[in-house]
């Protein structure tokens, strides 16, 4: 696996990620994925305490332009 000469990456990292099969690397980015979404959710509770859980559901799928109301329908 080679990585694009603009991205640093650590080469310890690197050579983690060369020997990973692709399904090991797909799980990993789905666990970074889920551990980014619940540190998204903490903040968004600290911030909003009084939300109720569709509020924060909907501040998550807005923040990771996810929300089917914030798209602009004129692009489409």
């Amino acid at each position: 696996m080679k990585f694009p000469k603009n991205i640093i990456i650590d080469d310890k990292y690197a050579e983690i990620l060369r020997n990973m099969t692709g399904e090991q690397r797909v799980l990993a980015s789905a666990e970074m994925f889920e551990t980014a979404v619940a540190l998204l959710r903490a903040n968004i509770k600290e911030k909003h305490p009084d939300w109720s859980e569709e509020q924060i559901r909907k501040e998550i799928r807005k923040r990771l332009g996810n929300d089917p109301d914030s798209i602009d329908k004129t692009n489409r």
